[in-house]
């Protein structure tokens, strides 16, 4: 594929040459494989209104897609929906099932509250098909908060991806971060380790203090639930963005590449890159582990976001995921529903060669923070 050294094509651009690469070249669907917004509006974006990345429209199961105009990306950034617990006012949330969900589910003015379902013991909490085992020094509400999150995340992916794994998946909070790096090997950017039915995490404590409690925990049972429904089938840019994409990183992503940009780096890597890199243990050395880590989910996230927004939206992409939980050729699933196989696919989702719809270098308000 063409590279380019001076500023990369707008995703309009992109997305005009996927469409007459793939077009009607979809097998099974008689439509685009890819809308296409206009080159005009996607390369000069009309001024919009700065919004809260808490207040942009969160994903939907049947879209509309894309979300947001170029105008609004600019101005605004990435959407982020994984902090308003932590504003006044929240209460849990309740589904069509009658089922309350996240923070305030489990633990009350940090006591448990009476739920037939929880079974406790020292060092151990089991609740809706989940488990958490822990050091009994810490007191059960000073981590339980990552029940409460991960069921939360379940039922996220579950809305948006139509998959769901058995479980039951156990989460062992860390003592602290030595712990965490004795037990898995990790830094803690690198928030959770998943093999099979068992995670290690972060300290929650830890990961509740830096903002990305509700990140990790939506990350993982994305990544747990993928897993479970053949996604170890799919690339890693796929399963990784998909994860990322569920659990709205954008906005920290973007932080951590603003990081590397005012230190002379470039953020971009190629889809293989992102592929080794996600599969490759740990780099020796802790700082280019951060970094390339960081990368490299980035870069994956970014793939996803075109896939999606730009792409047909979530549905064709659980026609996808559905395929491939079925047992179909992961490759002949990609082509028939989006009209080029994974790899052809990856070539023209490329961060090397498709632009960011969100330039690295702008800072934008932390959306920990409530709205004005």
């Amino acid at each position: 594929m063409k590279r380019f050294v001076g500023t990369p094509p707008t995703a309009a651009a992109f997305l005009a040459a996927l469409l007459l690469a793939a077009g009607a070249g979809c097998a099974g669907n008689s439509d685009a494989a890819f809308a296409t917004a206009s080159p005009a509006d996607a390369a000069a974006p009309a001024p919009a209104e700065t919004l809260h990345a808490g207040r942009m429209a969160d994903l939907a199961p049947d879209g509309p897609f894309p979300r947001f105009s170029p105008g609004t990306l600019a101005a605004s950034g990435y959407p982020d929906h994984l902090h308003a617990f932590f504003w006044p006012g929240w209460t849990p949330e309740t589904g069509d099932d009658g089922v309350a969900r996240g923070p305030g589910a489990l633990c009350r003015h940090r006591a448990l509250v009476e739920d037939p379902g929880l079974e406790k013991g020292e060092g151990r909490l089991a609740w809706r098909s989940l488990v958490l085992e822990y050091n009994p020094g810490f007191e059960p509400c000073d981590v339980a908060g990552i029940l409460e999150l991960v069921d939360w995340g379940r039922e996220r992916v579950r809305r948006l991806l139509d998959l769901e794994a058995a479980g039951p998946l156990t989460l062992v909070n860390a003592d602290d971060l030595d712990d965490y790096a004795l037990r898995t090997g990790f830094g803690n950017w690198r928030t959770f380790r998943l093999d099979g039915d068992r995670a290690v995490l972060e300290p929650v404590p830890i990961l509740t203090g830096r903002t990305l409690v509700a990140h990790a925990a939506v990350d993982l049972a994305a990544e747990w639930t993928l897993r479970a429904n053949g996604g170890d089938r799919l690339p890693p840019w796929l399963l990784h963005g998909l994860a990322a994409y569920v659990a709205d990183m954008g906005p920290h992503y973007l932080n951590y590449m603003n990081y590397l940009i005012s230190n002379g780096q470039g953020p971009a890597l190629t889809p293989a890159e992102v592929d080794a890199l996600l599969t490759s243990p740990p780099h020796a050395d802790p700082e280019q582990d951060r970094w390339l880590y960081r990368r490299a989910r980035y870069c994956s996230f970014l793939m996803v976001w075109h896939l999606v927004e730009e792409g047909g939206g979530l549905a064709r992409a659980r026609t996808l995921l559905h395929a491939v939980a079925a047992g179909a050729d992961p490759d002949a699933a990609c082509r028939e529903v989006y009209g080029l196989n994974l790899s052809e696919l990856a070539a023209r989702l490329d961060p090397m060669a498709v632009a960011a719809p969100v330039p690295p270098g702008t800072s934008y308000p932390n959306p920990s923070h409530p709205p004005r």
